[in-house]
């Protein structure tokens, strides 16, 4: 985040030339956030270093490797494909409890409000006085 910028512009005549050359420098103050080197150095080099052994813990070429991975991936397809429709009946489910809660937080304000009404309006309807 910038915290300032300034400018300055500065006129220069060199002994070698005749021109005057415009030497223009900016001072730029910036805020560093305080996870700076762990979100933005350390964890990504982490990262490629995980990469990187998990490239020499793979077995090398073989065909009977290559179908047991194709099996894993086959699997976890599967799975996700089963987890989203899962999901998608969830979500239809939270959104039905949402509008029954909905329509029942209206009811109940509504025979609060009902209620309280009745018990005031009960005595000046029944011809009590104060």
């Amino acid at each position: 985040m910038i915290i300032d910028a300034l400018g300055y512009k500065h006129d220069i005549k060199y002994n070698c030339c005749e021109e005057i050359y415009t030497d223009i420098m900016y001072a730029l103050y910036i805020f560093r956030l305080l996870l700076f080197y762990t979100i933005d150095m350390i964890i990504p080099c982490l990262l490629i270093f995980f990469l990187n052994v998990l490239v020499f813990y793979l077995p090398s070429d073989s065909k009977g490797c290559h179908r047991k991975w194709h099996h894993v991936l086959s699997w976890i397809a599967e799975n996700m494909r089963v987890q989203i429709k899962t999901k998608q009946v969830q979500d239809d489910w939270k959104y039905v409890a949402m509008v029954v809660d909905r329509v029942f937080l209206w009811v109940f304000i509504l025979a609060c409000i009902f209620g309280i009404a009745g018990l005031f309006l009960q005595p000046l309807l029944l011809g009590y006085t104060l």
